[in-house]
């Protein structure tokens, strides 16, 4: 299967602006949230390819997760007027509120294959063991702090919960 990571820079004007937190409750366990999504030229996004939303902010990460849904179709590109790109649909199983994203500090440490640091916007291709160390670092991210759960093949890391004593 493919994976792809996309950069997005978020903003007043930016998707979700209106409905992010509900469509962030509406993840977790429950409903997907599907989107029309921009992916420029690429062809590297058919349909069940893996997707990885990176947030481009203060504290840049990844806040979303999901699969393509459709074949790609060229449409209105809402960042640059008069000009048509390519869109899909991703269907959103998980997303994280834009103030906790899984960390790109973190994300350099458990996917160093990928050049986490820096700017990107558009659509990155993963290669096959970056997609299976990014599945390894959503699992941590699930069952981090506050699930009560420890993250599996966690070693003690200063980024994992650690388990109580008790």
């Amino acid at each position: 299967m493919n994976a792809v990571v996309l950069g997005w820079v978020p903003g007043p004007t930016a998707r979700w602006a209106g409905c992010g937190g509900r469509c962030v409750q509406q993840t977790p366990g429950g409903p997907s949230a599907l989107e029309r999504w921009p992916v420029g030229d690429s062809l590297s996004t058919p349909v069940g390819t893996s997707v990885h939303l990176l947030a481009q902010t203060r504290m840049p990460g990844l806040v979303g997760r999901g699969i393509v849904q459709s074949a790609s179709w060229l449409s209105a590109d809402p960042n640059r007027p008069g000009r048509l790109t390519h869109h899909v649909i991703v269907e959103w199983t998980k997303l994280l509120p834009l103030a906790e994203p899984i960390p790109t500090s973190i994300l350099s440490e458990q996917v160093p294959q990928f050049p986490w640091r820096g700017f990107h916007v558009g659509v990155r291709a993963l290669d096959p063991e970056s997609s299976t160390q990014l599945d390894l670092a959503w699992e941590r991210q699930s069952s981090g702090p506050g699930s009560g759960a420890v993250p599996p093949r966690c070693a003690g890391c200063h980024h994992c919960p650690v388990p109580s004593s008790g």
